[in-house]
């Protein structure tokens, strides 16, 4: 018996079962007043896989502007209540530290990625709201060996962590 449960784990571990995710989320976050009314929010994350190779979109779009939660991270600005703070311009990148491959990030099978989300805000003149960044939603595709390409779409309630700290206005 003893044999048979060796084997099983073995097994498990050389030859996995789903896709498994080595780490992720947040390492970092900051947020900088740039001046009076230019804010730069910064969250340093993690993901990576054992048994797949990983791409992360380069951009970022701003939830109700017309991004697609399946083709790009979604971001909101959210006031203390709860509510989205819908005044301001803003515009988001991704940056990493892995290689560019048909304009998304690649980290290949095994390796984690480090992934710098930034969005520079122009908040309105008036003054007395806390706002923070919330990343609602990630999308990553993934390709194990010998597979096609699979989406794996990460949620807000599916990312624990994945909001800045708030400025005041």
């Amino acid at each position: 018996m003893k044999s048979f449960l060796f084997a099983l784990i073995l097994s498990m571990v050389v030859f996995g079962g789903g896709t498994k995710a080595e780490a992720y989320g947040v390492l970092d976050e900051t947020v900088v007043r740039l001046d009076a009314s230019r804010v730069l929010y910064v969250m340093t994350y993690e993901f990576g896989f054992l048994n797949a190779e990983t791409y992360m979109p380069m951009t970022a779009v701003r939830e109700g502007r017309g991004g697609d939660a399946s083709s790009t991270p979604i971001y909101a600005l959210v006031k203390e209540d709860g509510t989205i703070f819908e005044e301001g311009i803003s515009r988001a990148v991704v940056v990493s530290n892995t290689a560019v491959r048909k304009d998304e990030y690649h980290a290949p099978y095994g390796k984690k990625a480090f992934f710098t989300f930034l969005a520079l805000v122009d908040m309105p003149k008036e003054e007395g709201e806390t706002v923070h960044l919330e990343v609602n939603s990630i999308p990553l595709t993934i390709v194990r060996k010998g597979g096609e390409r699979e989406l794996l779409l990460f949620e807000k309630n599916k990312l624990p962590n994945f909001n800045t700290s708030g400025i005041s206005l």
